[in-house]
């Protein structure tokens, strides 16, 4: 047995695994080409049975207790040794690599995430289809967790834009549509009304598709937002704070 409970000798469902690859291009594709846009993407996460679901952490577990910070987004580098080693645990096949079924069990056992969502995150991360993350998706993704789970992903889309742009194209055509969006809405929390903003104010083009510049736009002009909603929370703290010294 593993450190999360799973058989060593469990074989690869690698026919679920493609056949799931296979579903999430041919529907990103699909909606990217018609005229639905954002309705075009709902459709796409329900037929693939993740809509609706938010991620969280499960409390006491590994990640639970590593710290993100908070202005870059990254992990310090003690955290950093105390995952590469957690990693290594998990690494029951001795090859600096994750299958997919060892990747499974991770997330399941981290996260409450379903098996669907666990599979595209899966193939999100596995970009060559060879079956295997390595370490540096793996540091990836569990930065993406942290700042799910800290309220952070603006923060983080605007810190590393580059490497969620990759991420998010899952053709390598250099543009990302709704349904991109909506597929990985679970991990990143973008709302249906921003979404709708962000390609009529961002898409220059025309084509329903955001190219990286005109993804970088917007990942500045929501860090904005953030930044000016963190503004007004301190500073209605302070006056909430004012006007109790004041009655006492």
């Amino acid at each position: 047995m593993d450190v999360l409970g799973v058989p060593i000798a469990v074989q690869r469902n690698q026919g679920h695994l493609c056949s799931t690859r296979r579903k999430v291009r041919s529907l990103a594709q699909h909606s990217a080409k018609g005229s639905g846009g954002v309705a075009a993407a709902i459709q796409v996460a329900r037929a693939l049975g993740i809509k609706g679901t938010i991620m969280k952490l499960k409390e006491g577990s590994f990640l639970w207790y590593l710290y993100l910070d908070k202005l870059y987004c990254l992990l310090s580098v003690r955290n950093v040794k105390a995952l590469v080693e957690y990693f290594y645990l998990l690494d029951v096949h001795r090859k600096k690599t994750l299958n997919d079924v060892l990747f499974y069990h991770f997330l399941h056992h981290v996260t409450n995430l379903k098996r669907n969502q666990i599979t595209i995150v899966f193939n999100m991360l596995d970009w060559n289809a060879v079956g295997e993350i390595g370490f540096d998706q793996f540091y990836m993704l569990v930065c993406i967790l942290l700042a799910r789970e800290n309220h952070l992903e603006e923060q983080f889309i605007f810190r590393h834009s580059r490497p969620v742009f990759e991420l998010l194209d899952l053709d390598g055509e250099l543009k990302i549509g709704p349904a991109n969006f909506h597929m990985y809405n679970f991990l990143f929390n973008i709302k249906k009304q921003q979404l709708r903003e962000l390609y009529h104010d961002f898409d220059i083009t025309g084509d329903r598709l955001l190219n990286y510049k005109e993804f970088k736009l917007f990942t500045i002009f929501s860090m904005d937002k953030y930044q000016e909603r963190q503004k007004a929370e301190r500073e209605g703290g302070r006056l909430c704070s004012k006007r109790c010294h004041i009655k006492l």
